[in-house]
């Protein structure tokens, strides 16, 4: 009985597959924490017919495994490092865009107040411009209003002159007619003298005769001016 307990005792968890009670007697630990090292991975567990046996994992499994997990870490604090580098230049690249962006929007502000400026101007332009607009209308209708008094003048005008062209058509008529008198009046006359001259070579003496020819002559004359 003292040898299996001394062969028991000398049995290595780290070499030798042992059932739950002896690994946990031979670790002086309880079967939850049997479990618990088992889903950390500390310990095997095999299943071996109807009952599972359980070893410790190896040292050497240990280095390699923290060796492993070294590399992980140098591995990952590279990954940082590579990143931490990256981030820093998008920080940097980031700035500069920020800086590039505040120069535009300066420059931005910069032109919105010279278009505000401007279209201050404008409006004032605009208002002078609609001002002389007014100034314009009004002196137009003023223009018009003095047209249509020319217009109506004009229109007199013309009546006055168709009077007046009427007129002179009736007096042109009426001269016509005069002048036609006339010569009636002057073949009258001559007719007149005519027989009186021969009458007064029968009857009269010479200087009645050259009498009466100088007023027949006179009358004749004085028929024609008129």
């Amino acid at each position: 009985m003292n040898a299996t307990k001394n062969d028991d005792r000398t049995r290595d968890p780290f070499e030798e597959w042992m059932g739950r009670s002896e690994i946990c007697q031979r670790l002086g630990i309880t079967t939850r924490t049997l479990q618990r090292k088992v889903k950390r991975g500390e310990i095997e567990r095999r299943q071996m017919g109807r009952e599972a046996h359980f070893k410790m994992v190896s040292a050497q499994t240990d280095r390699v495994q923290n060796t492993q997990a070294g590399s992980v870490a140098v591995s990952a604090s590279q990954d940082l490092a590579s990143i931490l580098e990256t981030l820093t230049q998008n920080l940097v690249e980031a700035r500069t865009q920020i800086a590039l962006l505040e120069e535009k929007r300066d420059n931005a502000v910069e032109i919105g107040m010279r278009l505000s400026d401007q279209a201050e101007e404008l409006s004032s332009n605009i208002e002078e411009g609609e001002s002389r607009l007014t100034e314009l209308t009004q002196e137009l209708s003023k223009a018009e209003a003095a047209l249509e008094e020319v217009r109506h003048e004009r229109d007199d005008l013309q009546t006055e002159v168709s009077a007046q062209n009427r007129e002179v058509g009736r007096l042109q008529i009426e001269n016509e007619r005069l002048k036609q008198q006339n010569r009636v009046l002057i073949k009258s006359l001559t007719q007149l003298q005519n027989g009186l001259q021969m009458v007064s070579e029968s009857f009269l003496s010479l200087p009645i005769r050259k009498h009466l020819g100088v007023l027949l002559l006179a009358t004749a004359r004085a028929i024609t001016s008129d």
